[in-house]
């Protein structure tokens, strides 16, 4: 991911102004997660926790649009999809 982000630094200006301070907040809970792995003792506070647990929901939310979206991308621009599409409108 880092590196990802990284190379996409030279080809839009605007996306890295927009995306970075999403970017960061994900890449320090990530060094987050891992601290309390190996330090299985560290305490964390209730703010660390609740960054924790919103990014664990955001993966499983990202997780079941990719799940969903598999679907859709076989099904799109099937004439037999277009067409149970229209008669479940009328």
């Amino acid at each position: 991911v880092g590196i990802t982000f990284i190379f996409n630094l030279g080809l839009s200006p605007s996306i890295i102004i927009e995306s970075s301070p999403n970017f960061v907040f994900i890449a320090s809970t990530l060094v987050l997660i891992k601290s309390k792995s190996l330090l299985p003792n560290l305490n964390l506070s209730l703010e660390e926790e609740g960054d924790i647990e919103r990014l664990k929901d955001r993966l499983k939310v990202y997780q079941r649009i990719k799940e969903l979206s598999v679907n859709i991308k076989e099904s799109f621009g099937k004439k037999s999809f277009m067409n149970a599409r229209l008669r479940n409108i009328r």
